[in-house]
């Protein structure tokens, strides 16, 4: 709310209606922020952040192919975009195109290596192909960069278990727990 004030003038007007998509979103008036996205990439098409307002509304709505869409738009406007990244491999999981998931969430790990949504996504898929290595090795990075990180933590003590690494699970359950 208080940024919308600098966002008066012509040239600021796409970054005014997604900061109001932003707003409505956390509302949760979800029909107001497609109208307010679609309104900041008429005022400005190659920005790449409108496009995943839209993409996170569309998987909110259930509709993958047009959040894909979307996320593919972001993606294609700013390729260094990490977390447009990890939406179109969460999208892209949801659809079952789990190749084209591990290689945009792997994209985004280039692009982010601390990226825990980023190496979450791709340990989720490395555990079901059950290449626990890499899972763990994801969710290790991810809990090296950010201790605290509770997902990473219940998905790293689960993966140990099939992997047979039972001595480090422990630890991990007893800091969920805590």
């Amino acid at each position: 709310q208080a940024m919308l004030s600098r966002f008066g003038d012509r040239e600021m007007l796409s970054y005014r209606y997604m900061t109001e998509a932003l707003i409505a979103r956390y509302e949760r008036n979800l029909g107001k922020v497609v109208k307010l996205a679609r309104k900041a990439i008429a005022e400005n098409k190659s920005h790449p952040f409108p496009f995943n307002i839209l993409g996170r509304v569309y998987v909110q709505q259930g509709e993958y192919a047009k959040a894909r869409g979307s996320f593919y738009k972001a993606v294609e406007l700013a390729p260094e975009y990490a977390a447009a990244h990890v939406n179109l491999g969460a999208v892209e999981y949801a659809l079952g195109q789990y190749a084209a998931a591990a290689e945009s969430f792997s994209r985004a790990i280039m692009l982010a290596p601390t990226f825990c949504e980023a190496r979450i996504g791709r340990s989720l898929l490395a555990g079901e192909s059950r290449n626990y290595r890499q899972a763990i090795t994801d969710l290790q990075a991810c809990l090296q960069a950010s201790p605290a990180h509770a997902e990473a933590r219940k998905k790293a003590a689960y993966g140990y278990l099939p992997a047979v690494r039972l001595p480090e699970a422990p630890p991990l359950a007893r800091a969920i727990a805590a």
